[in-house]
């Protein structure tokens, strides 16, 4: 059976559509208009109250910051989602969130140790 068309229904998939379209956008190397696509899908999903949604674009505003290459920026909002999907018992989102935390972190502090001492090897140092 098909859901009955409503504005729920509408709204979860023009939310979607946005965050489709703001992954495109990544993906295409247009990051500002990525994180504008990102911010407006969280904002558009928090004022509908659609909690799933909003976890969602939660994810791709995270995931286009640290594309950006602003992983201290994108590091709250993984905290957050990560969060509040424990809080919620969705696996796949909280999965996803420690990803970003873990690319965040990676991203902010630079190559692990073991690469580095590996690296001045190399280079006779």
């Amino acid at each position: 059976a098909l859901a009955p068309s409503s504005a729920a229904v509408d709204a979860e998939s023009h939310l979607e559509v946005s965050r489709a379209f703001a992954h495109a956008h990544m993906l295409a190397g247009r990051l500002t208009h990525a994180h504008i696509t990102a911010a407006a899908q969280f904002v558009a999903a928090q004022s509908s109250g659609l909690t799933h949604a909003t976890l969602r674009a939660t994810l791709t505003l995270a995931e286009t910051l640290l594309a950006a290459g602003a992983p201290a920026a994108a590091l709250p909002h993984a905290l957050a989602l990560e969060h509040a999907a424990a809080a919620l018992r969705l696996d796949a989102l909280r999965a996803a969130a420690i990803v970003v935390l873990a690319e965040a972190w990676l991203a902010m502090s630079g190559p692990p140790p073991a690469w580095q001492q590996q690296h001045r090897r190399g280079r006779g140092a």
